[in-house]
């Protein structure tokens, strides 16, 4: 809620709690952070490919 009160969280112009919009702001986080990994993962399959051919 202290994030959301110094503006660091989009409360939506008061459709949702700060604490909604925390849960919010920390799934895209996780989203974000599986992403990246998967990202590299992908790098790393598409290096092992071009290795292989």
């Amino acid at each position: 809620m202290q994030k959301a009160r110094i503006g660091e969280i989009d409360t939506g112009a008061g459709l949702r709690t700060p604490g909604e919009s925390l849960t919010i702001a920390q799934q895209l986080q996780a989203a974000n952070k599986r992403i990246k990994e998967l990202e590299k993962k992908n790098r790393e399959l598409e290096e092992l490919n071009e290795f292989l051919e």
